[in-house]
């Protein structure tokens, strides 16, 4: 037995009337609407639960290596977390202190960062880390102490804004190019 509503029922006000469908080789597969409910809420339950560990995890700074190396408290121990999508200066390369002061300063204070691994082949873990709602990886490219990696962060558009952006301003390492 299934259930319809025609025009003239929902016209008069009267609720829903059990009809006869044919369901063909599917004749009764035990389904009810009160198993579809618990079934919708289960799946509302698990896409939330998913999205929890979608959002990486937190920890405590422990050290800033340099601009784009972050020591994370993961666990019980220590975790190294390279920024993803982001070429920052190297050591002794100019503006590698410069971005490193600012990833310092950005976490200082915070008791905890947000990590979201991205997927990369490189070792270790690579991703987007986030304080409070500042994320470490847009500052940098947005105050021209890091580039855009075009090679592994390819379909980033809101990195290839902000690198635009700070060369459009002549900030940090654009501040000489043509």
């Amino acid at each position: 037995m299934g259930i319809q509503m025609d025009s003239a029922t929902v016209q008069r006000g009267v609720a829903w009337k059990p009809v006869a469908v044919d369901c063909g080789p599917f004749v009764d597969l035990g389904v009810t609407v009160g198993s579809m409910v618990r079934m919708r809420w289960l799946t509302v339950l698990g896409l939330a639960l998913l999205a929890g560990t979608a959002w990486g995890w937190r920890g405590e700074v422990l050290r800033v290596y340099d601009g784009n190396v972050v020591s994370v408290r993961y666990g019980r121990g220590p975790a190294n977390v390279q920024l993803y999508g982001i070429i920052v200066p190297k050591r002794g390369e100019p503006l590698s202190n410069a971005a490193r002061e600012l990833t310092k300063s950005l976490v200082k204070g915070a008791r905890t960062v947000r990590v979201l691994p991205a997927e990369d082949p490189r070792p270790g873990i690579v991703g987007w880390v986030f304080v409070k709602r500042t994320c470490l990886n847009h500052a940098l490219v947005k105050a021209g102490l890091a580039r855009w990696d075009q090679a592994r962060a390819p379909n980033d558009k809101a990195l290839a804004r902000l690198e635009d952006e700070a060369r459009r301003a002549r900030r940090g390492i654009w501040a000489h190019s043509k």
